[in-house]
């Protein structure tokens, strides 16, 4: 059962094109939109289209039509969630994106090189925004003012995507409670205990 314009299964049917895609999977950033026009009658219907057989329209009052909208909606409302918490991660002031080793130890040494300081990163030169390895680097307390790396683990094959690392059993949906997790529990990496220095207002401006 798909939901595309009557006007377009038609023009589908005498030209023999493929089959158009649902409209959710073409493009998974639109928003399901509220209609102003009762969908008997508006651009998009659902419509069950069989070889041979009329297209037949799939009433908005029936059980089929009640049960794909509910789908849809719930689809919708989780993206929306997902999206929320990508941007809360993208919000943090420890978060960077395609920072070198080099750079991160930059960034940390400014500010002190203050043991358990911490940032996350993509890696550099990543195609694909979050289909890539995360990098925690800290200021370790057993080198003083030597930064490592810590792989954060992205379980990509959940839905939504989740994040860990190797010192915690708990997966988190975002770094941002990833983070909060291992500060408020004083979670011990490699012996150090970690410490938000990018708190707003503790360095200039342009140090962020």
């Amino acid at each position: 059962m798909k939901l595309e314009s009557i006007s377009r299964a038609l023009r589908r049917i005498v030209s023999n094109e493929p089959e158009f895609q649902h409209l959710t999977d073409k493009d998974d950033r639109d928003e399901m939109k509220t209609s102003t026009t009762h969908p008997d009658y508006g651009e998009y219907a659902y419509v069950r289209y069989t070889p041979g057989k009329p297209i037949e329209i799939i009433p908005t009052n029936s059980k089929t039509f009640r049960k794909r909208l509910k789908r849809i909606e719930k689809m919708n409302a989780e993206r929306l969630r997902i999206e929320k918490l990508r941007e809360e991660d993208e919000n943090q002031l420890w978060f960077f994106k395609g920072l070198t080793r080099y750079n991160a130890e930059d960034k940390l040494k400014i500010r002190g090189c203050i043991e358990g300081s911490f940032l996350i990163t993509t890696n550099p030169n990543q195609r694909k925004e979050y289909a890539f390895r995360l990098t925690l680097f800290y200021v370790s307390k057993t080198s003083s003012g030597i930064v490592r790396p810590k792989t954060i683990v992205w379980f990509n094959n959940e839905r939504p995507h989740k994040y860990g690392i190797r010192e915690v059993k708990q997966k988190f949906e975002n770094l941002t409670s990833l983070v909060r997790h291992l500060i408020d529990n004083k979670v011990q990496i490699d012996g150090v205990t970690l410490v938000d220095i990018f708190q707003p207002g503790r360095w200039p401006e342009y140090m962020y």
